[in-house]
């Protein structure tokens, strides 16, 4: 059950990762460089569905038949996800969105941290800055929704 186990926590990062790239390049993680948060209602519902779908894998591991690390890995896992599907049920794209918090705001706050230390990865961010627009569109339509 170990490698189930860690199979589903590699699909959690790489779907988070996927889901909010510029915090995936904050970490380090510069696969998806050219890309930007979907902010739309739908993308949160998709979001949700998978999170859910992957919560039931994780609850079906028996944790008795884990050693003592894998049932804290299984334990972090299952708490991620419970707390990221509760985040999305609080709708804060909608809600965080004023002077100070918001998509806008987060990506004001992050722009100075972002590097780019190939030529690649320097086109790669442009490419996710000319998704900007639509980006910040996608949660004003939320914010005005």
């Amino acid at each position: 059950m170990h490698d189930e186990l860690i199979a589903l926590a590699d699909e959690y990062w790489d779907g988070l990762m996927a889901a909010y790239p510029t915090s995936a390049t904050l970490l380090g993680d510069r696969r998806f460089d050219d890309c930007i948060e979907d902010w739309s209602a739908e993308a949160d519902e998709r979001r949700r569905a998978s999170w859910s779908a992957l919560l039931a894998r994780v609850d079906a591991l028996d944790p008795a038949g884990l050693d003592a690390g894998d049932r804290v890995t299984r334990s972090l896992l299952r708490t991620e996800l419970a707390n990221g599907i509760a985040a999305l049920d609080r709708r804060l794209t909608e809600l965080a969105f004023d002077q100070m918090d918001g998509v806008h705001a987060g990506y004001l706050t992050v722009a100075p941290q972002l590097d780019a230390p190939t030529p690649e990865s320097a086109r790669a961010l442009v490419a996710r800055l000319r998704q900007m627009g639509t980006a910040l569109d996608q949660a004003l339509d939320r914010f005005r929704a």
